[in-house]
């Protein structure tokens, strides 16, 4: 069985390593700021409908690709927070065109 992460640096560098691919990156990128526009909309019109749609947005496309190209298992499986806390760095990342430290930094 492997050990679990205890901490969110080793966290991030293995999140770093199951998102190798750009098309996996901004496939994340998109659903994070789809779902948050949607959490936006349903909070705006005082509707909880809008969370389960924002979860599907979000998760749905970036699931399908960790297992169509990456070729692994979503680590919101097992580490929801921080996943969660990644996916919106990562987002922020790639939309101000600053670059991700590889997966050793």
């Amino acid at each position: 069985m492997k050990q679990r992460i205890k901490t969110y640096p080793e966290f991030w560098n293995y999140y770093l390593n199951e998102h190798q691919s750009q098309s996996t990156k901004w496939v994340h990128a998109l659903g994070t700021v789809g779902a948050v526009l949607t959490l936006s909309w349903g909070a705006f019109n005082a509707d909880l409908t809008w969370v389960g749609i924002a979860i599907i947005i979000g998760y749905g496309p970036a699931w399908a690709t960790h297992l169509l190209v990456e070729r692994n298992r979503p680590a919101t499986l097992q580490y929801p927070w921080w996943s969660l806390i990644s996916d919106l760095k990562m987002t922020y990342l790639l939309l101000t065109a600053q670059s991700l430290p590889s997966k050793n930094d």
